[in-house]
């Protein structure tokens, strides 16, 4: 079963299993994934192995140089919203954090290209994590406005995310907690405000959702390019780039 979450993005697949997959079905996969941006896949049984073995078909998998990684899984992040970290994101934010939104790994040279998730734990209610469209998002500026952005650059920078956390972000116990390297010379860079095409440049990775409770109604359906996590407790995931 197939089904659209909104007209630009966001695509939900239902009746498959993701470590079943052969390699052409893979493929018609990257296809959708491509024009559909994320991709959601519900009752998974799929492991933490097989999720890599999923990422590495189209790629070498990406290393986090910022965060921590479980032991042991150098290309896994461990992805956490408990009450603990809340209040601690509560403490150093300057605005409302349920309008917090985010893009992985902008600040590398060549940010990855895919991202899964798969969700470890989740409420029973609310906890939905969304999606947003920077194509659409340009698409709707005025001319005017534009033209004003036309040829401005952005740094995208994550100095502050490693001075945080210290690489060591896992709080709960995944198998122990092992520290990213200090790259410091990966922790910035410059990019276009657009791309050729002139649409805004978001390089958050394109996604695919394991094990994910699709929500529907209006300014809650998922869509790509940049994510916001909610800040409900019991919350977590497995990432891995690619």
């Amino acid at each position: 079963m197939v089904t659209h979450l909104a007209p630009p993005i966001g695509t939900e697949l239902l009746g498959i299993q993701l470590h079943e997959l052969s390699d052409a079905l893979l493929d018609e996969l990257a296809m959708l994934v491509a024009e559909r941006g994320v991709v959601f896949f519900c009752d998974q049984e799929i492991d933490i192995d097989q999720q890599l073995q999923l990422g590495r078909y189209y790629g070498p998998l990406h290393v986090h140089q910022n965060l921590g990684h479980p032991k042991g899984y150098p290309e896994v992040l461990v992805v956490e919203k408990s009450v603990e970290g809340s209040e601690r994101i509560l403490q150093w934010q300057a605005f409302d954090p349920d309008n917090v939104w985010q893009s992985d790994v902008s600040n590398e040279r060549q940010p990855p290209s895919y991202t899964t998730f798969k969700v470890l734990t989740n409420p029973p209610v609310c906890g939905d994590t969304l999606w947003a469209y920077g194509y659409e998002a340009y698409e709707r500026l005025t001319p005017l406005f534009k033209s004003f952005i036309e040829g401005l650059t952005a740094v995208h920078c994550s100095k502050g995310q490693a001075g945080r956390y210290g690489g060591k972000a896992i709080k709960k116990d995944y198998g122990g907690v092992v520290a990213a390297e200090d790259k410091d010379d990966i922790l910035s860079r410059v990019a276009p405000t657009h791309c050729q095409h002139g649409h805004l440049q978001a390089p958050s990775p394109t996604a695919l959702l394991a094990s994910g409770r699709a929500s529907g109604g209006e300014g809650s359906s998922r869509t790509r390019r940049a994510s916001r996590f909610p800040l409900d407790p019991d919350r977590s995931f497995s990432l891995v780039h690619t």
